[in-house]
């Protein structure tokens, strides 16, 4: 894909000379296929170098598979040497996975069941280093399954900012539920784990929670993803402003069959660039209120001063999920 993406504009980087000459600028875009080219590069050599520190990851499981209502717990070795001043963040998540479509249309849609996030201390384990987890899972949780359209699975991710390449890693854990599960395993080393966040708090940029004698409210303000939808902005106005300075100059002068057929490659940037725009206007703007109260949930959407409001009966509802960037709670 990258040497793709390097060598499939080489003809158009080899004529910007000739068409700077000619005040055509637009062929100014075909840099934009070497950026990407080194972007990937860059995305390749990143995971390289991770895998050639870190190696393999070996998992051991105690008890093995884990436990729904009882311990998930076990001992990871690699070969990279972490110091023991590093901290590893490890997180145990339970997912709803759904996949829908297929080919190019293929979507998978994750929802976070359930989480739990520990600081990890590495200890040394000969040449390389050892980690050692051990959480507590409640009763009431899926079992993980074979993976098809409808499933839930059980993940380990692990995350250590180490000068150089980070570890980076996420595990699939076998976990299963049974009437009465295991309650021994593994007894971590009183030095392997340095704490547990139960439940990370959402940062005030993101979500307000409000509570009252009446009801609850969740307010998610338009600013939450301002910096993403600006950016987005960005490149969706330079992907409309390319294919207009093309066509502009098309219609200006006499131009071949040739030179349209680049005008049709503008086409395909203008279409990009409206869905960037609308994109970034959306992420940039929109805001979101969920008030539950007097058995009866709204909410009001808003962008750009206009809003779409709903509503609906508790009685009507089975679940309540509240999401912030990847991470959930729920009730029932």
């Amino acid at each position: 894909m990258t040497a793709m993406f390097a060598l499939l504009p080489l003809p158009g980087l080899l004529a910007i000379p000739k068409e700077l000459a000619r005040d055509n600028y637009p062929i100014l875009l075909v840099l934009l296929f070497p950026l990407a080219a080194l972007w990937l590069g860059y995305l390749f050599a990143k995971a390289y170098l991770g895998w050639r520190r870190f190696g393999m990851l070996e998992l051991w499981l105690d008890p093995h598979p884990g436990q729904v209502g009882g311990p998930v717990a076990g001992t990871i070795v690699f070969q990279g040497r972490l110091s023991s001043q590093d901290r590893v963040q490890a997180q145990l998540l339970c997912k709803h996975v759904r996949i829908t479509g297929s080919g190019k249309n293929r979507r998978r849609s994750e929802t976070i069941l359930w989480e739990r996030t520990q600081t990890l201390v590495p200890l040394a384990a000969g040449r390389g280093t050892q980690l050692q987890f051990r959480f507590e899972t409640p009763a009431g949780l899926p079992a993980s399954e074979e993976p098809g359209s409808n499933y839930h699975e059980w993940e380990l991710h692990l995350l250590a900012e180490v000068p150089g390449v980070d570890l980076d890693r996420n595990l699939a854990i076998p976990v299963e539920a049974n009437a009465m599960p295991l309650t021994g395993g593994l007894r971590p080393d009183p030095r392997a784990i340095l704490a547990e966040d139960p439940a990370a708090p959402i940062p005030a940029r993101v979500a307000r929670l409000a509570s009252s004698g009446t009801g609850l409210t969740l307010h998610y303000p338009a600013s939450r993803l301002r910096g993403m939808g600006l950016v987005t902005l960005i490149f969706g106005l330079l992907f409309l402003l390319a294919p207009a300075l093309l066509w502009g100059e098309l219609l200006e002068e006499h131009r071949s069959l040739f030179d349209w057929a680049g005008g049709l490659f503008g086409l395909i940037f203008a279409l990009v660039g409206r869905g960037l725009v609308l994109g970034g206007l959306y992420l940039a703007g929109n805001s979101l209120t969920v008030t539950i109260g007097n058995g009866e949930l709204f909410s009001r959407r808003s962008l750009l001063g206009l809003a779409r409001t709903r509503h609906a009966h508790l009685d009507d509802i089975e679940r309540i999920e509240m999401s912030t960037g990847g991470s959930s709670t729920q009730g029932t």
